[in-house]
């Protein structure tokens, strides 16, 4: 149940188009050109929103990175340097409150499966070859819960580390002394009832969304890590977005994901109203898609700086 938890937080915190995405609901599918350009000082891309006297410095981010990837801090530090605050996405947590809750959905989340299609069940036992695991382990969970077992364990093979970039950004703003908070937090329960409301044909949709991103190896996932760290906005967008979809498809999650884009456009317009200047990191996608955070700051009359200027 860590795992399948840890997957829907991974997966709000923030690609080719995969072969069954329209059959999945996207709120972030659009993206505005105009924000989506290159970076030109070093490192990953910023953009700048600003008022009268004040400036939130934003840093797209993916939700996770290849172990080990090097990505330059420098414009990172500095902007942390004097700044009033570090606003960081909104997440999915799940306190002390929710662990009665969680074990409940783990039960449920197991009653009542359907044997899958032959030839998708052959599948997943490959891939589960692929991954040195069982196919059981992802049969006896219903689709949904099972394909986000199935990308949490393949991000593990392939050496992700769901904490970076965020745990840098973290350390350099507690050396520079500067303090954090997130733009909004939500109960992980809510995520979790969402993966056992999920019909069955959205299940078995984000299963096959899962086994395509296990079958197509890590090689696309580097790829758009480092683009991100050179600052190429496009490539770095050009990756699979698995999680986001299955997570996304879920009932009532797409209105989440537009509320926490809410969350997130206030949480860097209230920082505004302080002189100087702040720092926020936000999901690379939710700044540049339609009705994201910084096409709804843009609509509120803030000006909004893209890398490339």
């Amino acid at each position: 149940m860590r795992r399948l938890i840890a997957g829907l937080a991974m997966a709000l915190c923030l690609a080719p188009a995969i072969s069954h995405a329209q059959e999945l609901i996207d709120p972030e599918a659009i993206l505005l050109d105009e924000l989506i350009v290159e970076a030109r000082l070093p490192g990953p891309a910023w953009w700048k929103v600003t008022d009268s006297d004040s400036t939130v410095y934003v840093l797209g981010a993916p939700s996770a990175l290849p172990r080990g990837l090097a990505w330059d801090q420098t414009i990172l530090k500095r902007r942390l340097d004097g700044a009033n605050r570090l606003i960081l996405p909104a997440a999915a947590t799940a306190g002390l409150g929710d662990i009665g809750g969680l074990l409940a959905l783990r039960k449920q989340a197991r009653r009542d499966v359907q044997p899958l299609p032959p030839p998708l069940q052959a599948r997943v036992e490959d891939a589960a070859v692929r991954l040195g695991t069982k196919g059981e382990r992802y049969l006896e969970w219903r689709p949904v819960a099972g394909a986000l077992m199935l990308l949490s364990d393949n991000r593990k093979a392939m050496r992700i580390d769901p904490a970076e970039p965020h745990k840098a950004i973290g350390k350099a703003a507690k050396k520079a002394r500067v303090k954090a908070g997130r733009a909004a937090t939500y109960e992980a329960v809510v995520l979790g009832r969402a993966v056992l409301a999920a019909p069955e044909s959205a299940g078995l949709t984000c299963l096959d969304v899962a086994l395509e991103e296990v079958e197509a190896g890590p090689v696309v996932f580097q790829a758009t890590a480092r683009a991100w760290a050179e600052g190429n906005v496009r490539a770095a967008l050009d990756g699979r977005r698995s999680y986001d979809l299955c997570i996304n498809g879920l009932p009532g999650m797409a209105d989440q994901v537009n509320q926490a884009n809410a969350a997130q456009a206030a949480a860097i317009a209230a920082a505004l109203k302080t002189p100087g200047h702040s720092v926020a990191v936000m999901s690379l996608r939710s700044l540049v898609s339609q009705n994201g955070v910084l096409d709804r700051l843009r609509r509120d009359g803030l000006t909004v700086t893209t890398p490339d200027q």
